[in-house]
């Protein structure tokens, strides 16, 4: 299992790495936003590299529409699923 401990440290370059190595982003620190990842005309910027590599999954698995994939009866039953 992987597990974000704390300050992240132990996620933090392995995030990286992916981000820059398999899909091919730029990422760079920025105090104000924190973290921004370019690609293109394609740019994500969070809080953490972690929250880059999803925003960076997402849309390339889902595309433009990402926004708009799913809906609320699918986030629900996750919602009140029980891990066992």
């Amino acid at each position: 299992m992987i597990r974000i401990a704390g300050n992240t440290e132990n996620t933090e370059i392995p995030t990286l790495l992916v981000i820059e190595n398999k899909y091919g982003y730029k990422t760079y620190f920025i105090e104000a936003l924190n973290w921004i990842a370019v690609k293109g005309e394609n740019s994500f910027p969070a809080t953490c590299p972690e929250e880059l590599l999803g925003l960076i999954a997402m849309y390339n698995e889902l595309g433009n529409d990402w926004r708009e994939a799913g809906d609320s009866d699918f986030f629900s039953a996750i919602m009140e699923r029980e891990y066992k």
